[in-house]
C-alpha cells in the first residue's frame, strides 16, 4: 500500500496558515474561501450520489443563454446562493441559473426584503437604483427598523 503524502493540508488551513502571515487581514476573505469550499463539498456529495437519487436530467426551465436548466446546476446553484450570503461578504450574486442578480431596490418595503434575506439566506444585500450601487442593507438594518418606535407607519 502507498503512503499519504507527507504534505496533505486541507484549503481551509492553508489559508488560514496564509491569512496568519498577514496581521491586517480581517478574516473576511478567508471566510468567503470557506464558504466557497463548503458549497463545493456540499455539491460534490451530491455528485457522488446523482446515479442513486433524482437528480439527473432536466428541470424543464431554460437559463439566460437559453439552455436547458439541468437538476444538478439547480441544485449547486441554490447551494451557493445559500453558503455565499451567511457572513456578510457577499452583497449581490449572480450566475448563469438566475436571470437577474439577486438585489434590492431602495422603495421596496422592508418586509419584502427581510423576506428576500431568509429566502435566499443572505445576511447582506445591495440597494441598486436606476443600476447603480446607493447601499448595501443587512439584517441588522431590517431588526434595527422594525423595532417599536423606529417605525414610520
Amino acid at each position: 500500500m502507498t503512503n499519504p503524502p507527507r504534505n496533505l493540508q486541507t484549503i481551509e488551513s492553508h489559508v488560514l496558515d496564509l491569512q496568519r502571515l498577514h496581521p491586517s487581514a480581517s478574516g473576511d476573505f478567508t471566510s468567503l474561501l470557506n464558504d466557497i469550499s463548503f458549497a463545493a463539498k456540499v455539491v460534490n456529495a451530491e455528485v457522488n450520489k446523482a446515479g442513486l437519487v433524482d437528480i439527473l436530467g432536466a428541470t424543464g426551465a431554460q437559463n439566460i443563454q437559453g439552455e436547458y436548466v439541468q437538476k444538478l446546476d439547480d441544485y449547486a446553484n441554490n447551494v451557493f446562493l445559500k453558503c455565499m450570503g451567511t457572513r456578510g461578504q457577499v452583497c449581490i450574486y449572480g450566475s448563469e441559473e438566475l436571470e437577474d442578480p439577486v438585489f434590492v431596490e431602495p422603495d421596496m418595503g422592508i418586509e419584502v426584503v427581510a423576506n428576500l434575506m431568509v429566502d435566499k439566506g443572505f445576511h447582506t444585500l445591495p440597494v441598486v437604483d436606476k443600476g447603480r450601487l446607493v447601499g448595501i442593507i443587512g439584517k441588522e438594518d431590517i431588526l434595527k427598523t422594525l423595532m417599536p418606535g423606529n417605525r414610520d407607519d
